[in-house]
């Protein structure tokens, strides 16, 4: 997986939330949360999905992500109802694999997987202080040594 898109910062940010509460670090828990919530802003959003998506960070994994999403229906141009969905990507050696479960109603779900697929694999636009703050987290779950270690290497 392309470590610049945004299914691999959502699975690192996952991964160094997941050892941050396993140690106990609350600091970088909510942080690695913060820049999870942050990256999410990219899932889609409107055309459809008019509640959004939402990440299920309890069932997500380094090489699983799980998101929730209701799909608004139109028929003959008006709101015809809503169809709900889970959709899990999953790392493969080739890429993602996306499953969409929930009701097929007008073939809505190989469109909803069309949708996240393209999205996880885009490439997020990260500011120098978006950067900044990424390499801190990640050395911030290393410990203070492996930290201090670092910098001496410069």
């Amino acid at each position: 997986m392309n470590p610049k898109t945004l299914a691999y910062r959502l699975a690192s940010a996952i991964e160094a939330r997941a050892n941050c509460i396993e140690l106990g670090n609350a600091e970088w828990q909510q942080r690695h949360s913060d820049t999870i919530r942050e990256l999410c802003r990219e899932l889609p959003h409107g055309s459809g999905f008019d509640n959004g998506s939402h990440i299920d960070l309890d069932r997500c994994t380094p090489t699983r992500l799980v998101f929730f999403a209701s799909y608004h229906h139109m028929t003959e141009g008006a709101y015809s109802g809503w169809s709900e969905h889970v959709i899990t990507a999953t790392a493969t050696f080739t890429g993602l694999d996306i499953r969409v479960s929930g009701r097929d109603r007008n073939g809505i779900k190989e469109y909803i997987a069309e949708e996240f697929s393209g999205c996880l694999a885009s490439i997020p636009e990260l500011d120098m202080t978006q950067r900044w703050q990424a390499r801190q987290e990640r050395l911030a779950c290393l410990g203070d040594d492996a930290r201090d270690a670092r910098k001496d290497r410069g």
